[in-house]
């Protein structure tokens, strides 16, 4: 495995996302939250999560951010993992995401789930959002502040 740290530019990222033949389907919800924070500057760069290719030269990991860059306009530096077994496809993504409750909870709030729940039905009352309750996604870095 080779590890590199590389400045992804949208060009760049479109070139990367020729290597995404075989992946999982694309969440566009996922996207455009990326792209959101992306062009609002709120995206981290240097969080340790990885954009990775197989040794064959596929994206196993990644296309999620790269289209959110290309979407965006906007270029982040990456850290890049190269010449991975085409196998550790099948065991990326498979952990629990940390969701907001998470989040709060180890902030040491108690009923941590049923207040991201809370703030985030204010936060769509305050943004005058009409969508059901639960689908607009907010970082956890807004909930916590």
């Amino acid at each position: 495995m080779t590890i590199t740290e590389k400045l992804i530019t949208p060009i760049l990222a479109e070139y990367f996302l020729t290597k995404n033949t075989e992946n999982r389907r694309i969440t566009q919800s996922n996207v455009d939250f990326l792209t959101d924070q992306m062009k609002k500057g709120l995206y981290k760069e240097n969080t340790g999560e990885t954009i990775k290719f197989s040794k064959t030269g596929k994206l196993i990991d990644g296309q999620h951010r790269l289209l959110a860059i290309v979407k965006s306009g906007k270029s982040f530096k990456f850290t890049i993992a190269e010449d991975l077994e085409d196998t550790v496809f099948h065991v990326l993504d498979t952990g629990k995401t940390r969701n907001t409750g998470d989040v709060l909870s180890i902030q040491g709030f108690k009923y941590a789930n049923i207040l991201a729940g809370a703030v985030k039905f204010i936060l769509s009352i305050e943004q005058n959002i009409s969508t059901k309750l639960g689908q607009k996604k907010y970082p956890n870095e807004l909930i916590i502040k």
